[in-house]
């Protein structure tokens, strides 16, 4: 299980829309989203 990851970057449009594909193979969803940066979680409860 993935706890936190925080990566910064130049492009946060196209790297959101990288990492929103590549988790919701994972069942990983958009959590979040501020100005400067997103949040993609699980939304099952374990």
């Amino acid at each position: 299980m993935i706890h936190h990851l925080e990566i910064y970057v130049k492009d946060l449009k196209q790297t959101r829309l990288f990492y929103e594909r590549l988790f919701a193979l994972l069942d990983y969803e958009l959590y979040q989203e501020w100005e400067k940066g997103f949040t993609i979680g699980s939304m099952k409860r374990i």
